[in-house]
C-alpha cells in the first residue's frame, strides 16, 4: 500500500507522537486516582522513568503504546511498508530497552506492572481496574538478587507483614 503522505507531512505525523501524559496513560491515572493512592509521574529516580510510581509500595506501572513496544494484538504486530528494516530494528530495540528495564527494577526489589495501550479501552476498563487493584494489594516482593527489602535473622519463618491499601485522606477546611 502507498502511504498517502508526502515525505514531510509523514515526518510532521510522526515528531507529534507524545510519549508522556498520552490518553492511555492519562486514563490509567485517573483509576489510581479514584482509588485514593498518592503516586509519582514520570519518577526519574528508577530506571526507565516508570508512567507510574509508588515509592511506598515498591511499584511501578508502565503504560506502554502496543504499536512502539510491540504487543501480541493486531495493532502491535503491525509493521509500516516503508523503510521496514529501520522500522524492525527501531522496534526492537524498544523491547530489548523495556526488558532490560524491567528486570533492573525487579533486581532493585519493585514489582513491575505493565499495561497495554489496547488493554485501557472503555469495555475493558472494568478488567483493567480490577488488574490494578490486585497488582497494588500484592505483597511486596521479598528478597531478591543479593539484595533484601528486609533483613531477616537466619532460619527466621516470620513473613513481611502485608500492607493494605487505605484511601488517602484529605484535611478538609471549613468554609466561611
Amino acid at each position: 500500500m502507498v502511504d498517502p503522505f508526502t515525505v514531510h507531512e509523514r515526518s510532521r505525523i510522526m515528531q507529534a507522537i507524545r510519549g508522556k501524559d498520552t490518553k492511555p496513560e492519562m486514563l490509567v491515572r485517573r483509576l489510581v486516582e479514584s482509588l485514593g493512592l498518592g503516586f509519582r509521574v514520570h519518577w526519574r529516580n528508577l530506571l526507565g522513568a516508570p508512567d507510574i510510581a509508588f515509592p511506598s509500595y515498591r511499584k511501578v506501572i508502565f503504560i506502554q503504546g502496543c504499536f512502539w513496544h510491540r504487543h501480541t494484538c493486531r495493532k502491535g504486530r503491525s509493521i509500516p511498508s516503508t523503510h521496514k528494516r529501520f522500522w524492525l530494528d527501531k522496534l526492537a530495540r524498544n523491547r530489548r530497552r523495556d526488558a532490560v528495564v524491567r528486570r533492573a527494577i525487579n533486581r532493585l526489589g519493585w514489582r513491575v506492572l505493565t499495561v497495554w495501550e489496547c488493554q485501557t479501552h472503555r469495555a475493558k476498563l472494568g478488567v483493567l481496574e480490577r488488574r490494578i487493584r490486585r497488582f497494588l494489594d500484592s505483597p511486596p516482593t521479598g528478597s531478591v538478587g543479593s539484595r533484601s527489602l528486609r533483613r531477616a535473622e537466619p532460619n527466621s519463618t516470620d513473613k513481611p507483614a502485608r500492607r493494605r491499601l487505605r484511601p488517602r485522606t484529605r484535611k478538609r477546611t471549613r468554609q466561611k
